[in-house]
């Protein structure tokens, strides 16, 4: 999604690892999203690890912790169109 306040509420935000996320965030910049989620990230300060477990046409599952945790937890992420 690309509207700002469902991203400001949201639980969390996936990004695209080091492979894809100079693209990620070229895309950000072009809708005016990044330098906002910038100063949401700055001020939340709970950084994450995601590990893909499985994936599927319109969705995959994953498990994620905070770092520094030992607890694991796990969601599913699903295509908005």
């Amino acid at each position: 999604t690309n509207d700002l306040e469902l991203i400001k509420n949201s639980d969390g935000l996936i990004l695209p690892g080091v492979g894809a996320f100079g693209k990620a965030v070229e895309n950000l910049k072009s809708l005016n999203l990044f330098e906002p989620l910038k100063e949401v990230v700055i001020q939340q300060k709970k950084p994450i690890l995601v590990k893909i477990l499985r994936t599927y046409e319109k969705s995959y599952d994953f498990e994620y912790s905070y770092v520094g945790e030992t607890k694991k937890q796990q969601g599913k992420a699903e295509i908005l169109e």
